[in-house]
């Protein structure tokens, strides 16, 4: 029997769900604050005294912003 195996619970992540997560925690790791608001996301964050709030208004933008944090 060994210990670990005894201990450790299998979750069962939906792969969509666990790479939101990931995602969100590489968002918070650079400093962004997430939160969720009307069912959207919503990532801000301050910057020098100023608040950076992201809403995606182009897609440039957006594109930018997924590529760092996905990879």
């Amino acid at each position: 029997m060994n210990y670990l195996e005894d201990d450790i619970e299998i979750i069962d992540v939906n792969p969509k769900i666990l790479k939101k997560m990931l995602f969100c925690f590489k968002c918070l790791e650079d400093g962004w604050t997430v939160s969720k608001k009307d069912g959207k996301y919503v990532f801000t964050r301050n910057i020098k005294g100023e608040i950076e709030r992201k809403e995606y208004e182009t897609e440039d933008y957006l594109e930018r912003f997924l590529m760092k944090y996905m990879n």
